[in-house]
């Protein structure tokens, strides 16, 4: 009895020696991620634009880090990264626009990655994006007459000319409406005028053209010179879609 007790004690300490002699091992720890996102403020329905999300990861290493992107209005596709514990790296986005209506849309985003066991996700955070219109202005030319056929840009100090122009929709499922066009001189010019100092455009129906929209340049003893003449479209909301710029001369 007592020779079995003792090899019951031999084997307890050879075991438990084998134990204290194997290297000590930590938990694993967690991976951590934590991430900023960077999209452009606005983007034209069906144009692509770029993005960048920033991860930070304060825990154990993460392979395979891919940014998801969830929004009415873009859709979206990045490569994946791999980020070391105490690092931090910079994922592209490519950003595409979806043909919906202009406006605010939501955006969601969340990093989903592997920690070599299992394939996990960040909590999502959320950000905004503004769609544009898929407007353009087209034909911006001045009004010809039997003595300028081919437009009328330069007038008197008192006389007047016409700037014709015409807005087009690429869309090819959104009416859009609400838009206004506006027309501007880069410089205050004493006795130089523009009548209506804006004009309302639309409703636009998909790959519509609306007829000439006008805008009248008046000189009322304006200064002799060569002036920038601004048309710019804006959306429902007052966000700018585009410009195009043309030149007026008043003659002596």
């Amino acid at each position: 009895m007592l020779r079995i007790a003792a090899v019951i004690i031999l084997i307890v300490l050879v075991i438990g020696g084998a134990y204290f002699l194997l290297p000590y091992q930590q938990p694993q720890q967690p991976t951590n991620l934590t991430f900023s996102i960077g999209l452009p403020k606005s983007i034209v329905a069906g144009q692509s634009s770029t993005g960048t999300v920033i991860v930070e990861n304060k825990g154990a290493d993460a392979s395979g880090v891919t940014a998801v992107v969830v929004s009415d209005a873009i859709s979206a596709s990045s490569s994946p990264v791999d980020v070391r514990h105490g690092s931090s790296s910079s994922i592209p986005i490519t950003i595409t626009a979806k043909d919906v209506p202009d406006g605010a849309y939501a955006v969601v985003v969340y990093l989903q990655y592997s920690n070599g066991t299992s394939t996990s996700k960040t909590d999502s955070k959320g950000t905004s994006i503004y769609l544009l219109p898929k407007l353009t202005l087209t034909t911006p030319r001045f009004e010809a007459d039997l003595f300028h056929p081919f437009g009328k840009n330069s007038i008197g100090t008192n006389d007047s000319t016409t700037v014709l122009f015409q807005v087009q929709s690429a869309s090819s499922s959104v009416i859009y409406s609400g838009m206004y066009a506006s027309a501007t001189l880069d410089l205050n010019v004493p006795g130089l005028s523009i009548v209506p100092a804006s004009s309302a455009i639309g409703p636009i129906g998909p790959n519509g053209r609306t007829g000439d929209h006008r805008f009248k340049i008046i000189s009322n003893g304006a200064p002799p010179g060569t002036y920038n003449l601004r048309i710019s479209l804006y959306s429902k909301d007052n966000q700018l879609v585009m410009q195009e710029t043309l030149q007026v001369t008043v003659t002596g």
